[in-house]
């Protein structure tokens, strides 16, 4: 005999057929998905599993051990992520968001949850394996420095930096800096972890300071749940600047920024590519290939 595989009885949901503008901030997204704006109201979906994601990691040839923290919440199909400072979130806090709609944890007073919820409710709409524009990009199978290496050389595909252009990096990724090194590109580095990356190079907490005069920036993802996203929103469509972000942190929400600020996104869903050696999957997306809005 042989077995049967199970006929599932989810329907997952349906985003409207006309989309809201993209909008300017977080402030505004989280108003336009708690207004329904795309598709069923986030009070229509509710969180089955809360958890988090705590690490430590040091990764072969890297001098320096590295924590990460993520709020992960499951509703149907899908799951939202955002990675947080150590401290920021509690486990109570994680795990009261079980069996709770997604509209009650969009006003959640943490922002890490909040993210997350919102992450997993763009997640449930469009998820990145459906998206029309969403390029897969496969990791190959290997060790952590191996599959960070691969992801860095994706991202800098997003974002094409040419030798002797300067690059500033929001959330210091050491196998970006070498490759940065390697082609010949100028770079300034910010991150709220002040240690020194394995190149040596001085790290700057103010990132007003080091966007100034990029021809380039990279962001990590865990800008929106820090405050520095919308700053770089700004930056970006005041001066033309282009910005890609790397981003396992709201992977889902990002890309609604496309063409308003954002240019290209390399969006990692969870479980995140540190969590085995097999091969796995993040998603480019480029504002190029948005389609052309009518009017």
């Amino acid at each position: 005999m042989t077995a049967s595989t199970p006929t599932s009885q989810y329907t997952p949901p349906k985003p409207h057929a006309v989309q809201p503008p993209a909008p300017n901030t977080t402030t505004e997204l989280l108003q336009q998905a708690r207004a329904g704006l795309y598709g069923p109201p986030p009070s229509t979906m509710i969180v089955t599993y809360a958890f988090t994601t705590r690490s430590k990691s040091r990764h072969v040839g890297w001098p320096n051990t590295y924590a990460n923290y993520a709020v992960s919440l499951r509703v149907g199909r899908s799951v939202g992520s955002c990675l947080f400072e150590p401290g920021t979130v509690s486990q109570d806090e994680v795990e009261e968001c079980c069996t709770r709609t997604l509209d009650e944890l969009l006003d959640h007073p943490t922002r890490p949850v909040q993210i997350a919820a919102l992450d997993a409710y763009f997640a449930e709409l469009f998820p990145h394996h459906e998206s029309a524009i969403a390029r897969p990009y496969q990791l190959p199978e290997g060790n952590t420095t191996d599959k960070l290496g691969a992801r860095a050389a994706g991202v800098m595909s997003l974002l094409n930096p040419q030798p002797g252009q300067q690059v500033a990096m929001i959330g210091v990724i050491g196998t970006m800096i070498a490759w940065l090194r390697e082609h010949g590109v100028r770079y300034k580095l910010c991150d709220l972890d002040p240690q020194p990356p394995m190149s040596g190079d001085v790290v700057s907490q103010d990132m007003n300071e080091v966007i100034q005069g990029a021809d380039g920036i990279l962001s990590t993802g865990m800008t929106i749940a820090n405050g520095g996203f919308d700053t770089l929103l700004e930056h970006c469509r005041t001066t033309g600047t282009p910005l890609v972000v790397y981003t396992q942190s709201g992977s889902h929400c990002i890309p609604r920024f496309l063409g308003n600020g954002v240019t290209g996104v390399s969006a990692e869903p969870y479980p995140f590519f540190w969590a085995h050696g097999m091969p796995s999957t993040v998603f480019h997306y480029r504002a190029s290939d948005l389609p052309a809005r009518t009017a």
